[in-house]
């Protein structure tokens, strides 16, 4: 009787046991499936905030190479406007020596002339 006893003593034991260790397991899962969930959490805000970072940089370097272009397209359009100014100029003074060579040449011409008469 008392080896009967100590045998369903034990066989309590083990279901007992059992039993805590499953309610432990079951336990540790969900604080394990909990601590998974955080850290998948805290991946993707980590993600999206590099994501962001990213593009704001993008758009930064957008920004200052339009910057660049615009600076640049507005120092060739100065730049243009000189060399326009720059060749009026020569033109305006190859009409000049023209006009200057022309009344040299006539003031020329009558100074023979009144050598010639005398």
């Amino acid at each position: 009787v008392v080896k009967r006893y100590m045998t369903d003593f034990i066989h309590s034991m083990r279901m007992e046991k059992e039993g805590l260790m499953s309610d432990v397991q079951k336990g540790l899962l969900e604080e394990k499936a909990e601590i998974s969930r955080r850290l998948k959490g805290i991946a993707q805000e980590y993600g999206w905030k590099m994501e962001n970072k990213q593009m704001e940089q993008a758009m930064n370097y957008q920004m200052t190479i339009t910057s660049i272009r615009s600076d640049a397209f507005e120092t060739s359009k100065e730049l243009k406007q000189c060399l326009a100014k720059e060749q009026n100029k020569v033109v305006s003074l190859k009409n000049s020596i023209d006009k200057m060579t022309q009344e040299t040449n006539e003031t020329r011409n009558i100074l023979n002339e009144a050598c010639e008469k005398l």
